[in-house]
């Protein structure tokens, strides 16, 4: 049996409007009103992703400190983007982001 992350997290029975960018549906209040394996970007049950901790952290402070300091600026790209499946989830095209230095407060 296989159960997909990508087709799950996609659910409309689920989600609402479920491919929109909503992060305000993972607030702690609102999160525990979803089914325990509704969202689970590092697997679930006992065997779940050993580098799950260190992702989260060290993702948080990569982009905060990139954030704090830049704008960032999507260049042109060929047509729209999407996601590609794989291991992983890809854009389906390249990506080059320009980042503007923040303008200071």
């Amino acid at each position: 049996m296989l159960i997909s992350p990508f087709l799950t997290h996609r659910l409309e029975s689920v989600w609402e409007r479920p491919t929109e960018f909503r992060p305000e549906r993972f607030a702690p209040d609102k999160a525990r009103t979803y089914h325990r394996y509704a969202y689970f970007p590092f697997g679930g049950g006992p065997h779940q992703c050993i580098g799950r901790h260190v992702f989260n952290m060290e993702a948080e402070l990569i982009l905060t400190s990139i954030l704090s300091r830049f704008r960032p600026e999507l260049q042109s790209t060929e047509g729209r983007v999407e996601a590609r499946i794989g291991a992983t989830l890809r854009p389906n095209q390249p990506l080059q982001i320009l980042l503007h230095p923040a303008e200071e407060r």
